[in-house]
């Protein structure tokens, strides 16, 4: 993990119950990096306990 991957997400609701979908964070972030590296972030952000999978892409946030 490099410093500015862990601010990816930054654009994010983070702490929302409901569960949001990798490529509308994509969006959300104006396609400003590579999707591979959203998906390769949520992965680490699973990881650490931030996240949980629902489904698929969909995601649910805890903090």
């Amino acid at each position: 993990m490099t410093p500015e991957d862990g601010e990816l997400l930054q654009a994010v609701p983070v702490g929302e119950e409901n569960a949001a979908r990798t490529t509308e964070i994509w969006r959300t972030l104006g396609r400003k990096v590579s999707l591979h590296k959203v998906r390769r972030q949520l992965t680490w952000l699973e990881k650490i306990g931030e996240v949980k999978r629902v489904g698929r892409w969909q995601l649910r946030w805890y903090r």
